[in-house]
This record gives structure tokens, C-alpha cells and sequence, in this order.
């Protein structure tokens, strides 16, 4: 009976979470997407933003710039090798279709999940807003990526390697937001999409190795620090939104779309690196 309670324990923090993100992704579709109230709460928030170029702007280009196939092609091959060294190279391979799998699923939800027009864009949009729906692929890649070292990184690393991860999954959602080029609601929908692509692989490799130990608890430690990095991430995010601090009680949708990417970026990149942090087999 022990290996069965060991692995119970190991999957402990990762079944939860699943089943919290599917009816989180699917109820963001349907209200931001099928009801007119959530266009325009939507529409709020991506208006919400100021449009000031500056360092922040050429920082969002540039690493909005990284996600091409060639990248995702060198970060996939990364994890295979990174998993490796470790002499776990199935956990990259996993790791790696983990990524594509994310990816190729966020360009067939945007091209085949309807958006009927049910509230009026108050300023001009890209065309491909009549169309294209969420989530995002750029965020979806950028969270996937970087989700992935999580996954192939020495267990004793993947908390640290979560911290990393959050902070660069949050820069990609905000980056499509402040560029122009997403609602929030899709950035909000890529990070969602990402963790569960990424809790889903690394479930199926706590199946398929030996029970990791019972101790897959997130330390307080870095617990601590994800709550410093979320809120300073928050800061951050509405530093570099270009809103002016007095002019936030006029901007709420956009102050609550930042708390609903940053936070969900967060806490899905520290709930996988604390349910696979003990995890030395995977």
C-alpha cells in the first residue's frame, strides 16, 4: 500500500488544479467571448491601456519577436536535452510535444471557435479581432516554453525554475495586451490553455515512473517570494500599461484584467513546480 499512497500524494496538487483549469478556460470562452457583456468588459479593459511608446514597448516587440518556429523548435530541443542530462530524456520528449501540443491547440481553438459580434469596439481594433478568438497563441507559446524547463529541470530546481516561469509567462500576456495585439481575455485564456497542457504532461509522467516521495508541498519559502513577485508583477504590469496611478478607479477593468493574468501566471507556474518538486524520478 505505500507506493499507492506516495503516488496519491504526488498527484495531489496536480488533479485539483486540472480540474479547476478546464471549467476555468471553458467559462472565460463563454462569457468574454459569447456574451455581450463580456466583450465589453473586454473591450474595457484592452481600451484601459495607455499607448505611449517607450522602453517597455520595445521590450514587449522584442521578446514577442522569439516566438517563431524556429524558437519553439530550439526550446523544444532544449528540454530534451536539459532532461537528458539528467538521464531522463522521455521527461523532455514528453516535455517538448507538452509545448507543441499547447501551441497547435491554441492556433485550432483561434481559428475554429466562434465569435459572434455582439458588442461594438469603441476605438479601432485589428481586423483579425472579427475572427480570431482565444486564447493566445503568442502567451500560450511563451507560457508553454517556459512551463516546459519546469518539466525537465533536476526536481530539486523546478520551485525555483516556477519563479522564473511565472515572471516570463506574465510578461508575454501582458506584452499581447499592452501591443495591441490580443484582448486580455485571450492572454488570460493562453495561460490558462499552457498550465493545463503542462499539468496534463506532467501527470502522465508521474504515472508512467516510480512514486516520487510524499513531501510535494510548495515550501514557504517560495511561497513567500511567488506573493512578492505576483505583487510586484501587479506594480509592474500597471507601470508599464502607461495608465497614470490617479487615473485607476477610472481604469478598473483594466487594473482587474492585469490581477487575472498576472495571478493565474503565478499560481499555475508554482503549482506545477511544487507538484513536481519532488518528483527526482521524473
Amino acid at each position: 500500500m505505500k507506493p499507492v499512497t506516495s503516488q496519491r500524494s504526488a498527484v495531489a496538487l496536480l488533479v485539483p488544479g486540472l480540474l479547476v483549469l478546464v471549467p476555468l478556460l471553458a467559462a472565460g470562452y463563454a462569457f468574454f467571448v459569447l456574451t455581450e457583456a463580456g466583450q465589453a468588459l473586454d473591450y474595457a479593459g484592452y481600451f484601459g491601456r495607455g499607448r505611449e511608446p517607450g522602453a517597455a514597448v520595445d521590450y514587449d516587440r522584442h521578446i514577442l519577436s522569439w516566438i517563431t518556429p524556429i524558437h519553439l523548435a530550439a526550446a523544444g530541443g532544449a528540454m530534451v536535452l536539459i532532461a537528458s542530462v539528467r538521464r531522463r530524456p522521455f521527461t523532455g520528449l514528453v516535455a517538448a510535444a507538452a509545448l507543441f501540443a499547447a501551441v497547435f491547440g491554441a492556433e485550432w481553438f483561434k481559428r475554429n471557435l466562434p465569435r459572434p459580434e455582439l458588442s461594438e469596439a469603441p476605438g479601432k481594433v485589428p481586423a483579425y479581432f472579427s475572427g480570431d478568438t482565444y486564447p493566445s497563441g503568442h502567451t500560450t507559446a511563451g507560457t508553454s516554453m517556459a512551463m516546459g524547463l519546469i518539466l525537465a529541470g533536476a526536481a530539486r530546481w523546478r520551485k525555483v525554475i516556477a519563479l522564473a516561469a511565472a515572471a516570463v509567462s506574465a510578461s508575454y500576456a501582458t506584452a499581447v495586451l499592452f501591443l495591441g495585439w490580443h484582448r486580455p481575455s485571450d492572454a488570460f485564456g493562453g495561460i490558462l490553455w499552457s498550465a493545463l497542457c503542462m499539468g496534463a504532461a506532467g501527470l502522465f509522467l508521474l504515472a508512467w515512473t516510480r512514486p516520487p516521495p510524499p513531501s510535494a508541498k510548495l515550501g514557504p519559502v517560495v511561497l513567500a517570494l511567488g506573493a512578492a513577485l505576483c505583487a510586484a508583477g501587479l506594480g509592474a504590469a500597471w507601470y508599464f500599461a502607461g495608465v497614470p496611478l490617479q487615473k485607476f478607479a477610472g481604469n478598473l477593468p483594466l487594473a482587474g484584467f492585469l490581477a487575472l493574468i498576472v495571478i493565474p501566471a503565478f499560481a499555475s507556474c508554482l503549482w506545477l513546480g511544487s507538484a513536481l518538486g519532488s518528483a527526482e524520478d521524473v
